[in-house]
């Protein structure tokens, strides 16, 4: 019994202060069970002994655990974690297809998904690791810089509404963002390494910087290099993080010098 007082409190704990409550509840009733046998059936025979008695318990729960274990995978097989890679690359697709199409249900949508995905990160530090590690704090940048992307969309929706016309190099621009997103989108998904031949936005968010030195650029046009800035700032930082996550595919040196012709050379 001096054993019994602090595994019970221990129990208690996790089913009363930690989000594990059903594990805890499990606990406490199994070993429950495993002591008040052996005085329920003390004068009764046959007579088991306690230890005798722990082990086919013991036995029992693990075989019990393997079997729900079994089940879930076969019945749940669904991860929040994996809920959370397919929920941000559904985003980044409908982000792409927002660019072109500025629907209001798509878009509401496309918060509404962004939002259950952001719940599911808590649910998702207390899963096992079967397939690894996964990091919680690179995905809650992800969202981070999509929910900031949401916003960029939303502003060229209100200036469509208000028929101001986009200017030509925005609409590069934009082009060149949607490609990144959609190769951003497949390597979540796929968990596959990034490409090597992503579009190089910096050098596109350098000439937009030169764009406002530019004389014919008007005050109109400064709002709309502000947040093409934004936007492009936002999509590197969020390539970074998946690079941080899958990674980056190296050119080959060799198949670099082969792609030189050999005049160059």
């Amino acid at each position: 019994m001096a054993f019994s007082i602090p595994l019970t409190i221990i129990t208690s704990y996790v089913q009363l202060c930690t989000p594990r409550q059903y594990a805890g509840l499990i606990a406490n009733v199994s070993f429950t069970l495993a002591c008040l046998y052996p005085y329920i059936s003390k004068y009764q025979p046959p007579y088991i002994p306690v230890w005798e008695l722990c082990l086919q318990r013991t036995v029992a729960i693990f075989v019990g655990i393997l079997i729900a274990l079994g089940v879930h995978w076969s019945v749940f097989p669904t991860l929040a974690r994996k809920k959370i890679r397919k929920g941000a690359a559904w985003i980044l697709r409908n982000q792409v297809v927002l660019f072109g199409n500025m629907n209001d249900k798509l878009h509401m949508q496309t918060r509404n998904t962004h939002s259950q995905v952001t719940d599911l990160l808590n649910g998702s530090l207390l899963e096992p690791k079967f397939d690894g590690p996964f990091d919680a704090t690179a995905y809650r940048e992800l969202l981070r810089h999509m929910s900031t992307i949401l916003d960029v969309i939303c502003w060229f929706r209100c200036q469509n509404r208000a028929n101001i016309p986009i200017p030509e190099y925005a609409n590069s621009t934009i082009g060149e963002v949607c490609v990144t997103l959609q190769m951003l989108s497949f390597a979540i998904e796929s968990k596959s390494k990034l490409p090597f031949y992503l579009p190089h936005l910096s050098a596109r968010r350098h000439l937009l910087e030169q764009t406002l030195n530019l004389s014919q650029v008007t005050a109109d046009d400064t709002p709309f290099v502000s947040i093409l800035q934004l936007l492009l700032v936002q999509v590197e930082s969020l390539t970074s993080t998946v690079a941080s996550i899958f990674g980056r595919e190296q050119i080959n040196q060799a198949e670099e010098a082969e792609s030189v012709p050999a005049s160059v050379q």
